[in-house]
C-alpha cells in the first residue's frame, strides 16, 4: 500500500547519491501513480532558505514525510537511510529482503563498493591520480567475487534490491565518464573488453537498461556538469 501522507523529495540530478533515493522511487512506482512531490535543485544555486527550511548540511536528497511546515512533518536526509525508508514505505516493491541476513549482506555490499572501488576511482576521477587506478580494478574484482554469492542477474538474484540501487548511480557513472576519458585508457580498454570484468560489465547492463535508469540519469547533462567540475577539481590539485 502506498503511504497515506504527502511525500516530497528534493533531489539533483548531477548528485549520485540523490539518484540512489529517485531510482528506488521509481522502481515502486511513485512517480508513475503519483504518489511523490519532485523538487529539483541546483546545487550550485540552492536557496537562500534551502538549510533553515529543509536539511541543515545544505545537501540531498531529502524526503519530506507529511505537509511541508505542517505539525509532526519529518525532513528525513542521507540517501542510504532513504534507500531503506522507500523499501518500507512499499513494502510490495520487493526491494527490500525479508531476510535479515540478506539485508544486513546489501549494506555491507553497499558500503565495501565505496571503500574498494568509488574510493580509488574518486581520486583518479577528481584528483587525477593515475597511480590509484589499479586499485580500481582490484576493487572491481572483489565486488565481483560478492556479486557471484547468489545467483542471477542482480546482488540477491534476478530482481534489484536495495543494495544494487545504492551502487548503481555509481557504476553508471564510471563507465560514462570513463569513456569521456577521465579514467586512464589502459585500466579502462581492461575493464571494458578483457574477459576478467566480464560480470562487472554485465552487472553495469543490467542496472543501467531498468526504466529507472533512464528516468534519472540525463546523460548528457551528466557529462557537461561533470566534465567542468572535474577540471576544475584537477586545477585546484595544481595549486
Amino acid at each position: 500500500m502506498p503511504p497515506s501522507v504527502p511525500i516530497t523529495v528534493y533531489s539533483a540530478k548531477i548528485c549520485p547519491w540523490a539518484q540512489r533515493v529517485t531510482l528506488a522511487l521509481r522502481e515502486v512506482g511513485a512517480y508513475a501513480n503519483n504518489q511523490i512531490k519532485h523538487v529539483e535543485i541546483d546545487l550550485q544555486n540552492k536557496p537562500a532558505d534551502y538549510a533553515q527550511r529543509v536539511n541543515p548540511a545544505s545537501k540531498v536528497p531529502v524526503l519530506v514525510v507529511g505537509e511541508e511546515g505542517a505539525p509532526g512533518t519529518l525532513n528525513i536526509p542521507e540517501s542510504g537511510v532513504l534507500l531503506e525508508l522507500v523499501a518500507e514505505l512499499w513494502p510490495e516493491s520487493g526491494l527490500s529482503p525479508e531476510d535479515p541476513v540478506k539485508r544486513a549482506w546489501g549494506r555491507y555490499f553497499s558500503q565495501r563498493y565505496q571503500d574498494v572501488v568509488n574510493g580509488p576511482y574518486s581520486q583518479v576521477l577528481y584528483q587525477g591520480k593515475t597511480e590509484a587506478a589499479p586499485s580500481l580494478l582490484t576493487g572491481i574484482e572483489e565486488i565481483q567475487s560478492l556479486l557471484a554469492k547468489h545467483n542471477g542477474t542482480f546482488l540477491l538474484g534476478d530482481e534489484p534490491s536495495i543494495g544494487d540501487l545504492a551502487v548503481a548511480p555509481f557504476v553508471g557513472r564510471l563507465f560514462t565518464l570513463g569513456k569521456q576519458g577521465f579514467v586512464p585508457e589502459d585500466v579502462f580498454s581492461k575493464l571494458s573488453s578483457e574477459e576478467k570484468y566480464a560480470p562487472f560489465r554485465a552487472y553495469h547492463e543490467a542496472l543501467v537498461s531498468r526504466p529507472s535508469w533512464s528516468e534519472t540519469f540525463d546523460e548528457e547533462y551528466i557529462v557537461e556538469k561533470m566534465t567542468a567540475r572535474i577540471k576544475q577539481m584537477r586545477e585546484q590539485q595544481k595549486l
